[in-house]
């Protein structure tokens, strides 16, 4: 409608390094490839949101520094991303079952 987008609120980032770095800062949440993190996972510079990884094509994962004063809203960030992953599995699941069962129909 030729209307620009409000600009986004707190940091952003177009380097996951940049947004790396800025967690182990205690500046907020990163999501980054697997590659990229895990020398701050291995050094504990960085932790994994909840100490759990979701199985992801692509490797990514969501890290925080682990003494970081914002813990609580970290944590319900978590609990919401951990929610929408588990209804997006379910979903997934069940086209894969409703597409085997039309297979099967059709054979």
């Amino acid at each position: 409608m030729g209307l620009d987008a409000p600009p986004p609120e707190g940091l952003v980032f177009d380097d996951s390094l940049l947004a790396l770095e800025a967690a182990a800062q205690g500046l907020g949440v990163a999501l980054a490839r697997s590659f990229l993190v895990e020398p701050a996972l291995a050094s504990r510079r960085l932790v994994r949101l909840g100490g759990r990884e979701i199985a992801s094509p692509r490797g990514i994962f969501v890290v925080w520094r682990g003494d970081s004063r914002k813990l609580g809203r970290i944590h319900r960030l978590r609990d919401w991303l951990l929610a929408e992953a588990a209804v997006e599995r379910a979903e997934r699941l069940s086209r894969a079952s409703a597409n085997s069962r039309l297979l099967a129909v059709g054979k």
